[in-house]
Parts: structure tokens; sequence; C-alpha cells
């Protein structure tokens, strides 16, 4: 960013409602922001909070505590209080700049009671810092090559801190530039800023090519096909669910966006009949996977990529040497036979921050990143996921993959999203549900002959439930753990 600052100062860089910001006036704020945080004595790996929404002022405070040795991370302003004090306590920020927070003295009440941080600083904007005490440093400094704390999405337990590495940040911004990249590039920036998915996938390419993010503070499906076409976006990332919330909205006419380039989605499977419907229009779509863990996406459908391999793959690894696929037994896994995949390269985390264990159980000694999914690669090399590891259950003595099945019923011209989870089964042990977000009028009668015709008789799910919406997490998936609960409280009996 500075570099471009530098080189060609009068491009735009950021565009925040009626704040239009240059890459030399980005640069300014970000150089003063942060020789205010190093005078107020921030140490290398002190960490800032930022609490809010997507926007001039969030992209601001990270690149500044960046600049000053810091590391950043985002609180979403949709946690919940458990949410907030759990990732608050866990990570000890020096400081929080709570742009999102509609009551300070609350909030900071709330900290003190159950986190026990003293020293906290707690401003409602970035303006008013050099007015709070002086930092107090961290308790326990974290390694000056840390840049991100992200914090994982909890849906198999208590949201653990990634440390994602400068080293880390920059390969990725450099995967997402040489398969994105282009002159003139114009992204739009929704998504929340404790995840990935803005971090990197977004912010990253944008920066790094000279870009333009525009941002919108909050996901108004309604409202982006308008800013499509003011702004003239060329790259519009989403996960799945987002991109279908445009469609159910009105949607927006491709004639008139000549700027767009690229819809990317990541996160979940898109149904085919989406990508079906937009195979022949002037614009390229993709897909591409990855962790938190790993910083951002390792895999990327290819440019003209068919229907086949945007519904059923998620591409090809850029670096292949730095993926594999492994058996429960360690052995590399045949062509075509699912395993546990497994990552490795800069990309990858320093560890969980201060979990030790839980770092050694992820990362092999090997360096390889235990990603939990499962999946296989095909003889082209690209991989095609089929579900999580802890996700998948045996039913009758079978092994079941919920992705098999939710991308079957996602084949339905009804459904918009699907989640297979496993419920306990007095004959079979256990069996699936699958809960369906329909776009249209759909029975569950309907879904299992649908089912039936595609699937072994074990794997089509037990019971299907069929609402307008389910939970999500705040990054637009599906929300498995809270529909696990629901479920076993008799909420959808």
């Amino acid at each position: 960013m500075l570099d471009w600052a530098r080189r060609d100062g009068g491009r735009e860089a950021l565009v925040d409602g009626p704040l239009r910001l240059t890459y030399a006036q980005l640069a300014e704020r970000i150089n003063a922001l942060a020789e205010v945080l190093s005078q107020q004595g921030l140490r290398a790996g002190d960490r800032v909070a930022f609490l809010g929404a997507p926007g001039a002022a969030f992209l601001i405070s990270e690149l500044a505590t960046h600049k000053a040795g810091g590391v950043w991370l985002g609180l979403n302003p949709r946690y919940t209080a458990r949410e907030l004090l759990h990732v608050v306590a866990d990570s000890r920020p020096a400081l929080i700049v709570a742009e999102g927070a509609n009551d300070l003295t609350a909030l900071h009440s709330a900290l003190d009671d159950v986190a026990d941080l003293p020293s906290l600083q707690i401003i409602a904007s970035a303006d008013d810092l050099p007015q709070v005490s002086r930092l107090c440093a961290s308790a326990q400094l974290l390694d000056p090559r840390i840049a991100l704390l992200v914090y994982t999405s909890g849906t198999t337990g208590v949201p653990k801190g990634a440390m994602l590495t400068h080293e880390g940040t920059v390969a990725a911004a450099r995967l997402y530039a040489a398969r994105y990249g282009h002159e003139g590039l114009r992204t739009l920036l929704n998504l929340p800023i404790n995840h990935v998915g803005a971090l990197i996938d977004l912010v990253s390419p944008a920066l790094a090519c000279g870009g333009t993010l525009v941002t919108m503070p909050t996901f108004d499906p309604a409202g982006i096909p308008a800013i499509l076409e003011a702004e003239r976006i060329s790259i519009l990332g989403q996960v799945p669910a987002m991109h279908l919330a445009i469609d159910a909205a009105g949607g927006y006419d491709l004639a008139r966006l000549p700027h767009l380039r690229h819809l990317v989605w990541s996160g979940a499977a898109m149904p085919r009949s989406w990508i079906e419907a937009r195979m022949s229009a002037p614009v390229e779509l993709s897909t591409c996977y990855g962790q938190t863990e790993c910083t951002g996406s390792i895999t990327f459908t290819r440019p003209g990529a068919s229907v086949e391999e945007l519904a059923d793959t998620v591409g090809a690894p850029a670096e292949p040497g730095d993926l594999r696929v492994v058996l429960s037994d360690g052995s590399a896994a045949p062509s075509g036979e699912v395993g546990e995949i497994q990552l490795r390269g800069p990309l990858l985390m320093a560890g969980y921050a201060g979990l030790d264990a839980a770092t050694r159980e992820t990362i092999t000694p090997e360096g390889w990143l235990r990603t939990g999914d499962l999946g296989c690669l095909d003889e082209e090399g690209r991989l095609r996921l089929v579900g999580r590891l802890k996700e998948m259950y045996k039913s009758g003595g079978h092994n079941v993959y919920p992705r098999e099945v939710e991308t079957v019923l996602e084949g339905h011209p009804a459904v918009a999203a699907a989640a297979v989870i496993a419920m306990p089964d007095a004959r079979w042990q256990e069996v699936g549900w699958a809960f369906i977000i329909a776009r249209a009028e759909v029975t569950a009668d309907e879904l299992l002959a649908h089912a039936r015709e595609r699937l072994a008789n074990y794997k089509v799910p037990k019971q299907i439930v069929v609402r307008p919406e389910l939970p999500m997490l705040p990054i637009g998936k599906i929300d498995k753990r809270a529909l696990r609960q629901a479920a076993e409280q008799g909420l959808y009996a």
C-alpha cells in the first residue's frame, strides 16, 4: 500500500460512503496513527483490537497497527456478549477501538468484570487515542512476526486465536493477485472484519494491485446492485449464502455491469443451478478453498472452468506440493480416494495463541496443517471436498460424508442451501438430518425422492426440515452447531 502511495499516490484506494481516499491520503492517515500508537507506548507484539464494520477506520487501524509493530485483531459487532468476552479475555489487547459499540461505559464495565484487564484502554475512535493514558504493554507479547490474530468460528468448540504472520499475509496477497489481479480492480468490501474473508480475500489483492476497496458497513442484498453499477465494481467475492440473498432481493442485470469481471465464492459450495444460469455471461465464475489457519485460500478453479469443476471441486492448489490428502494410516491417498486434507507452506499460521497443545495437535512435526477437512484429488489434481472429519458419521456401519449429501440436495432446483448433521439412532447408530433453505416451494417428500434417486439408501437423510432461513454464522455459513443443539432439544421434531 505504501509503495503504491509513493508511485501513484493519486490512485483511489478506498471508498467509504461519501469519503474517498487516494493512496497518498490513506498512507498519510495510516502513518499518523502509527506514530501516535508508538508515542502512546504500543510495543511490538502488543494487540490492538477494532470493534466495528468494514470502513476506512477499520483499515487505517489495521495497517497503522502493523506499521507500529503491533498485532491486530477484528471484533465483530454481531458477537454475542459471551463471544466478545471470550475473545477479549483470550487475546488481552492493550487497546480496543470500539467504533461499533453503542455504550462504551457498559462495554468497559462488562469486560472489567470478566476479563480482569485493568490496563485495557477502550476508545470510540482512533482520533481519541492522544487523549488516553499511555498504553500498558500486554502481559505477554506475541512474536513480532505475527500480523493478525484471527479467531476461528468455534463451530466445534471454543474459538481459538490463529496467529497469522506477515510472511503469510504477503504470500496470500501474491496468490490472490496472481489469480484475480487486473488493472482497475475495484472490489466490494462487506464481509466481517474478524475473518480472513475480509482481511485477506478482499483487502489483500486490492492493495497489492493498486486497486480500490469500496466498503459497505452492513450486508444489504437489495442495495448491492446499485453499488456494483455506481462504483464500477470489477470483482464481487461473497459466500454462497450472500450471492443467493442478492438474487432473492431482486438480483442485478449483468448487462448494466460491464466492469464486473469476476464472481467469486468460497466457504461453501454453490448450487449448480446458480452456476449454470451464469455460464454464458461475460463474467468469470470461480471458487477457492482455504482455512483461517492457512491465512487464505490455497486452491483456485481455473479461468474458464466448467460447470463440473465449479460445482464439484474447489480447483487445484496454487502450489501443488503444499497440499496432500492423507489416509488414516498416514499414507498418501490415491487419486479419487477420500482422506484428510493437509496443507503446508508460508501461508500457515504460526500456531494458536496460548494453546501449545492445540497447535501440536493441528500442525505435524513435519509442518503439515491438519485441516480436519475430508476430500480427494481427481486425476487432474483438482480437490473435491466431502465434509469435515468431525462431521463424518457412520450409519449402519457405513461412512457418510455430509457434503456429498448436501451437494445432491442442492442439485434440486428449489434448494438454495443444505446442511446435513448426524443424529443418534437406536437402529443405525447415527442417521442424517438435512436442513434446507428453499428458494421455491418444495416438500420434504419431494426432496427425499430426489435423494433416493441419487444416493445409496444409508446416505439418504432420515429427516428433512425445510425452512425459509436457518441459523447462520457471522461469515454467512450455516451454523451446524446451532442446528444440532436445536434438533437435540426437539425444536425440529
